[in-house]
């Protein structure tokens, strides 16, 4: 289906895979290139042409092109994030609940949110999704994994995943952050003070680095 619909049309967020939107926003940021330029590289990189293609093409043809890139400014997260995606080579079942992922994900999941949104993002959703029927990193190769996020989940479904993801996150440091005060407040033993005032520094910046992180998201 999703083949059929690659074919069909392009110019659509659904077939603009995590790849292509990076390409995208590096077209859109440079500051060097005048509008028709960026344009016609815009064209390029969304329907898989070479740039010299589209610099030869008539002006109607390349104008009509063109015009399609407005689907560019309508971008929508999907309402429910999808729990699974069949990539070419792999079906990943996403992680509902945050409580069951183990200590390996967790501190991957330290690592991977302090990258760059463009090289980390296929990393953060590596550790959500796994292959249907296999335990986190075991049993697959969890690079080639990541390459096929890259390369074929659309953005628009990765960055509903991952919101999804982050606000699920948010929600269980911000119960912890709670329940850690409250101990503050209860206990009369200087160490476990000083040992849960440890505890909610480093909740605090956590929590912290992932409103940081969602403002950096797109």
């Amino acid at each position: 289906n999703m083949k059929k619909n690659k074919e069909k049309n392009p110019f659509d967020w659904d077939n603009i895979t995590i790849e292509k939107y990076y390409n995208i926003k590096d077209i859109l940021d440079d500051e060097t290139d005048d509008d028709i330029t960026k344009n016609v590289k815009l064209v390029a990189v969304i329907t898989n042409k070479d740039e010299n293609d589209v610099w030869n093409m008539d002006m109607a043809e390349a104008g009509e092109y063109i015009s399609r890139l407005q689907f560019l400014n309508k971008f929508e997260l999907p309402k429910n994030p999808n729990m699974k995606i069949k990539l070419p080579n792999y079906d990943l079942v996403v992680i509902k609940d945050l409580t069951k992922i183990n200590v390996a994900q967790y501190v991957d999941f330290q690592n991977f949110v302090k990258l760059p949104m463009k090289e980390g993002m296929e990393k953060i959703l590596s550790i959500f999704l796994i292959p249907d029927g296999c335990k986190y990193n075991d049993g697959y190769d969890i690079i080639d994994v990541q390459k096929e996020i890259r390369e074929n989940l659309s953005f628009r479904v990765a960055e509903g995943l991952l919101s999804f993801f982050i606000e699920k996150y948010g929600k269980l440091l911000i119960h912890s952050l709670v329940y850690c005060r409250r101990q503050v407040k209860k206990t009369k033993n200087p160490e476990m003070m000083e040992k849960l005032e440890k505890t909610e520094k480093e909740l605090q910046q956590k929590l912290d680095s992932l409103i940081h992180l969602i403002g950096s998201i797109r």
